[in-house]
């Protein structure tokens, strides 16, 4: 009976060694989720107003109208004059047998306007063919100051959706391997962010189309008109 008892407790130390070895090389094989803290600043500077001919203005422009007309002024705002720059915070957390986990800790994002408008110096400020192409002017600076303070929060918020989904990467062991994790999860979050600012850049631009109809070119023209030029110009913005 000894021996029968010795053996039975042989074979169930052996299946606990099993079971529970087994789970505790499991923990050591597996990365836990990613505690991102994520952080949007925005800031929209004052606009900057310079003016030019109407000669140097289309050379700026490169007379790309869609009506095939004279520019007179325009509103800027492109390039790196709007931007989402991001910037990561990773750590590596070690989980033992020379292993380590490459961990998305922060995401602050820079978001950035700093819009001019060029107006003409081919009329007095206070003309009323002046006015009339700044009161145009304004409204295009009115879409971007809306389209900035609208995706700001959504931008915010977006943020914090991508980061509860960040992948979980098998750990590694070299800083090579590191990197290349790393670039991954960055990959993935910028992928993410970047198609929502590009969805919310094609809603400003189908903003500003509006604001540069056919029938406003047509109307500004009338009123153009009615300020005693003798000239008929197409009014265009940018």
């Amino acid at each position: 009976m000894c021996n029968h008892r010795s053996v039975s407790m042989f074979f169930l130390l052996l299946f606990v060694f099993c079971v529970y070895g087994g789970e505790a090389y499991a923990v050591t094989d597996r990365c836990p989720r990613h505690q991102v803290v994520t952080e949007l600043k925005a800031k929209l500077k004052k606009t900057k107003k310079f003016r030019a001919s109407i000669e140097q203005i289309n050379d700026y422009v490169g007379n790309h109208d869609r009506s095939g007309g004279t520019v007179l002024a325009f509103v800027k705002y492109g390039g790196k004059s709007l931007s989402v720059k991001t910037q990561y915070e990773f750590s590596l957390k070690h989980i033992g047998h020379g292993q380590y986990c490459v961990m998305l800790e922060g995401v602050k994002s820079y978001f950035y306007a700093a819009p001019s408008i060029v107006m003409p110096l081919n009329y007095k400020q206070k003309s009323c063919e002046y006015q009339l192409i700044l009161k145009h002017e304004k409204r295009h600076l009115k879409a971007l100051y809306n389209f900035h303070k609208k995706n700001t929060g959504k931008y915010a918020a977006y943020q914090g959706r991508i980061a509860r989904d960040v992948p979980i990467f098998l750990p590694v062991r070299t800083e090579e391997e590191a990197d290349i994790v790393r670039g991954k999860i960055r990959d993935y979050f910028s992928d993410k962010f970047g198609y929502q600012i590009i969805k919310s850049l094609r809603a400003l631009g189908a903003a500003q189309s509006k604001i540069d109809s056919p029938q406003e070119y047509r109307g500004v023209g009338m009123k153009l008109d009615k300020c005693s030029r003798n000239d008929t110009l197409v009014f265009g913005a940018r």
